[in-house]
């Protein structure tokens, strides 16, 4: 068991990654070519022109978003899922919506640790071995950079402790407090590998 987690750790470190960066413009990870974009959005995966999805849609072209104004596609997804849809011209093969939650709702880290999860099935299910991610609901949905950024890499943690996924994960952040969030709860995974943290816990006298 110990030597099984030695080696979930080196392959944590070896296939995670936080970087600074502009989700719009990366195109590798370490030289590898990108699959994969997993991106917060809302529940009707529509363009509002802020955050990364607006990166995204920019990026991707007019075809996305004639894809998702299509009517056979409307309708409000949960909270907590994920949609994979065609890339356009992001040069990748598969984008990956995710629908975080706000920082007002009930169980939010639960549902963001979710989030992750189903982000993470997706990209496997796909086959896609490069993808890069940006924070969830790390913005205008109010959670705390800090906060998102271990339940981040604790979803991540699980993830590929229980699956033989093996490519290349990089979360990219525009914003410094964002990167150094992200940045101190890789650390903290790799650090104590063996213990899985407790989610946070939202305390609504403080928001």
């Amino acid at each position: 068991e110990f030597l099984q987690s030695l080696d979930d750790r080196k392959r944590f470190a070896e296939t995670v990654t936080v970087v600074a960066g502009d989700i719009q413009s990366v195109k590798d990870i370490d030289g590898q070519p990108l699959d994969g974009i997993a991106f917060p959005t809302n529940p009707h995966l529509t363009n509002h022109h802020v955050g990364a999805a607006a990166a995204v849609f920019a990026r991707a072209g007019h075809g996305l978003d004639e894809f998702i104004r299509d009517p056979s596609f409307r309708g409000a997804r949960p909270v907590g899922s994920v949609v994979v849809t065609p890339a356009f011209d992001t040069g990748v093969g598969k984008l990956i919506h995710c629908i975080g939650p706000s920082i007002h709702m009930e169980n939010c880290y639960e549902l963001l640790r979710a989030t992750y999860r189903r982000a993470l099935e997706a990209m496997e299910r796909e086959g896609l071995q490069c993808v890069v991610m940006a924070s969830i609901s790390t913005g205008s949905l109010g959670i705390p950079s800090e906060e998102g950024g271990r339940v981040a890499m604790r979803a991540i943690q699980e993830f590929l402790v229980g699956t033989g996924w093996r490519g290349k994960l990089a979360v990219v952040c525009k914003e410094e407090h964002v990167l150094r969030a992200f940045t101190a709860g890789e650390s903290a995974v790799l650090g104590s590998f063996n213990v899985i943290p407790r989610l946070p816990v939202y305390d609504q006298w403080l928001h």
